[in-house]
């Protein structure tokens, strides 16, 4: 439950599953992570350098290892302070557990502990950003790992056995689209069949295996599933989806239903208003686009992107 605080924030993983009925929201200090949700990891000892990694990469280290779970985040960062940038403290910390293990001619001339066991790296999915790495190494790295292809995910934490299964094939199904990986759609295609099984009022599930449907070139099926998700909860991106199936099977007619309804659920899914917009342009209906660039453009008149595009159609004429 400690732990949980930091994780929270501070651990993506390769997947974070929400149990059936939760909302991210739904945490809060006390409870344990895995009451609202499931972190998917894959194995490695050493892996590219992530923003939010900081809780996945102290566990890889010895320093945790050997701590028997009393090291934690708190052990270095005082929560309920601002954030000391200084090597004299995290000096202290390290010390407070290393000082009578460490030849005292290392302590001396080695001042700034973090600066040699935990450098600052590269991240793989922040843009010319780089953060702490938080696997505290013996040795700094000689150069950065590969992001080789993940196959397998295992939960950061077991979820309740009710929601073991389900909750590993969204899994796979979030990191194969994420990666554009056949083997994670592969790993997650009987997990989803055999969840709805037990769910089948699941919408998370009904669209997931909607969106295999739709990789696999059947549009028709995955909208109509993607709509089933829609009814059994409301939700924009769901027939935002539907109408990208129905689109890919040329019937516009429904894609254009499916994205209204879309944006009436929430008026801000800049994609619905994107997609429906491009389907009148395609067809020739320049009115029909325009009052579609409109509409959001109440929403949002800041909005650069439709303004150009708004005053393009203008320029026509």
């Amino acid at each position: 439950m400690r732990d949980s605080v930091c994780e929270q924030c501070h651990l993506s993983g390769e997947a974070r599953i929400l149990n059936p009925g939760s909302q991210f929201t739904d945490f809060v200090p006390g409870r344990k992570l895995e009451s609202v949700l499931s972190v998917y990891v894959a194995a490695a000892d050493d892996k590219p350098l992530k923003v939010i990694s900081q809780s996945e990469a102290l566990r890889l280290s010895k320093c945790w290892r050997n701590s028997d779970r009393r090291l934690w985040c708190g052990s270095c960062h005082d929560p309920h302070t601002q954030l000391v940038q200084n090597v004299e403290y995290y000096r202290a910390r390290c010390l407070s557990c290393h000082a009578a293990t460490l030849p005292k001619a290392h302590q001396e001339p080695a001042a700034n502990c973090i600066g040699c066991h935990m450098k600052s790296r590269e991240t793989i999915d922040g843009a010319h950003t780089a953060f702490t790495d938080h696997q505290i190494r013996k040795l700094p790295l000689d150069s950065e790992p590969p992001a080789s292809p993940k196959t397998a995910l295992s939960p950061w934490r077991d979820p309740r056995s009710a929601f073991a299964a389900r909750n590993l094939a969204l899994a796979y199904l979030s990191a194969g689209e994420r990666d554009a990986s056949q083997e994670m759609f592969k790993r997650a295609f009987p997990l989803l069949v055999d969840a709805q099984k037990q769910f089948p009022k699941d919408a998370d599930v009904t669209a997931g295996l909607a969106l295999l449907l739709y990789f696999k070139g059947m549009n028709r099926s995955a909208a109509t599933a993607f709509e089933l998700a829609a009814r059994l909860r409301p939700d924009s991106r769901f027939y935002r989806d539907a109408a990208a199936a129905w689109r890919a099977d040329s019937a516009s007619e429904n894609a254009i239903r499916d994205l209204n309804k879309a944006i009436e659920i929430d008026p801000s899914d800049e994609n619905a208003y994107r997609m429906l917009a491009d389907i009148y342009q395609a067809a020739g209906s320049e009115l029909l686009e325009k009052q579609v660039l409109d509409r959001y453009l109440r929403f949002r008149p800041a909005s650069i992107e439709f303004r150009q595009r708004r005053l393009g159609i203008a320029s026509n004429h």
